[in-house]
């Protein structure tokens, strides 16, 4: 199943930060080293998902 990227906006974001699927992703992107990049509110989802710990700006 192709994966597709998040979309933007704060309702979309408080929606995917309590969607247990979305956390699943996160991390598997995370665990895969792949290329992760968020604006505004973006960031909280790594954070929510416990996955930006030692990450840097």
């Amino acid at each position: 199943m192709a994966r597709r990227p998040f979309c933007v906006g704060t309702v979309n974001m408080d929606r995917l930060r309590i969607n247990p699927e979305a956390y699943r992703i996160r991390r598997e992107f995370m665990e895969a080293m792949k290329v992760v990049a968020c604006i505004c509110h973006g960031p909280w989802l790594l954070v929510n998902a416990g996955v930006a710990e030692g990450k840097t700006p």
